[in-house]
């Protein structure tokens, strides 16, 4: 992701502008678990597969469908994939996400949905789970690019559908060359056990409550949550992605990864 790899590395592979909620209208989620690769068994050469770093692109190409339904404008593409980055503790993580794209008011609006993700913990609410700190941690890590310098406001609240949701307005300035500064906001939520992260912008930049604003929340007002017509568990999507991980002996997320995704 990483706004600029997710725009031309995923829109590389679907063509973006060609697909349409009218092609695909609002589908029931049928998620799938994607078998594995095999995991290669080449003694031979397996001291210099471990030794040295793997560097990968951040998308695993598993393309599961968001457990939500949506209504696109007839001039909206969509695409689906699963982003690799490291966490907060150095740990490498997965997360899947849709990613959603099209004309507004005086620009192209963007929604990208993460979902399934690992949640951190606030100490300061008896341990409990934030939607809130989840969404400005991914903010950061998946996002936007971490050379960005990027702002946030204080905590409010959204909604998504009929599900109320907490976030905030974001601002992507001074990015890398070849990213436009930006601003927008998320929202974050956890529905039946599973979390969700919708992240909106809008280019070229354009002030607070522009249109474009409006026509994008017009469009998250129509999603609906069906998480129980996932036909994979949350154990068995985290066991898919870390299976594909396994099969990767050594990954080091580097810059020079993210520039050949997006190159």
């Amino acid at each position: 992701m990483k706004r600029w790899i997710i725009s031309a590395v995923v829109l590389s592979f679907i063509g973006l502008g060609s697909v349409s909620a009218q092609d695909n209208p609002t589908p029931v989620p049928t998620s799938t678990s994607t078998p594995a690769p095999e995991i290669a068994t080449d003694t031979a050469n397996q001291a210099d597969i471990t030794s040295t770093p793997l560097v990968i692109s951040p998308l695993l190409d598993l393309p599961i469908q968001a457990p939500i339904t949506i209504d696109l404008p007839d001039d909206w593409g969509f695409a689906y994939n699963v982003f690799v980055y490291a966490d907060l503790d150095g740990r490498i993580e997965t997360v899947p996400f849709a990613y959603y794209e099209g004309p507004v008011t005086n620009g192209t609006g963007t929604i990208i949905l993460l979902w399934g993700f690992d949640s951190v913990v606030n100490p300061f609410e008896g341990q409990g789970m934030s939607p809130w700190l989840d969404g400005l941690r991914l903010l950061r890590l998946v996002i936007m690019d971490n050379e960005c310098n990027i702002g946030t406001a204080p905590e409010r609240d959204y909604s998504v559908g009929e599900i109320a949701a907490t976030g905030t307005q974001f601002s992507a300035v001074d990015c890398p060359e070849g990213i436009p500064d930006t601003r927008g906001w998320f929202a974050a939520a956890f529905v039946d056990n599973v979390n969700f992260a919708f992240y909106m912008y809008i280019d070229p930049l354009q002030p607070a409550g522009t249109p474009a604003e409006f026509d994008l929340q017009q469009i998250l007002d129509t999603i609906e949550f069906r998480v129980e017509d996932l036909r994979v568990s949350q154990e068995e999507l985290s066991a898919t992605q870390a299976a594909y991980l396994t099969a990767l002996p050594q990954i080091t997320i580097t810059p020079q990864a993210t520039e050949s995704a997006g190159g």
